[in-house]
């Protein structure tokens, strides 16, 4: 699933995330995203905690951040896709 941090803290790969306190997963990969301006994630969740608009906790040097589940593409494109090039 994918995740747009509420706060301003790096996620990381392998970092904890709970949801009211229990423990749901982990955070597969993280990064900051320049066109949102927010920093970005995909986890690992267990079933049932993937509904977008969720709020998780990651868990970043034993402090706990908010963040909240997101759909994947985080920011949509406006190309309707590659186009076949005609040949010469």
């Amino acid at each position: 699933a994918g995740f747009i941090m509420q706060q301003r803290a790096m996620p990381r790969k392998n970092y904890s995330v709970y949801c009211k306190d229990k423990y749901i997963g982990f955070v597969s990969s993280g990064t900051y995203s320049p066109n949102i301006d927010k920093f970005i994630g995909m986890a690992f969740l267990d079933k049932g905690y993937q509904n977008i608009g969720l709020e998780i906790d990651i868990k970043i040097r034993n402090k706990l951040y908010k963040a909240n589940v997101a759909e994947i593409p985080f920011v949509k494109t406006r190309t309707k896709g590659i186009k076949a090039f005609k040949e010469v």
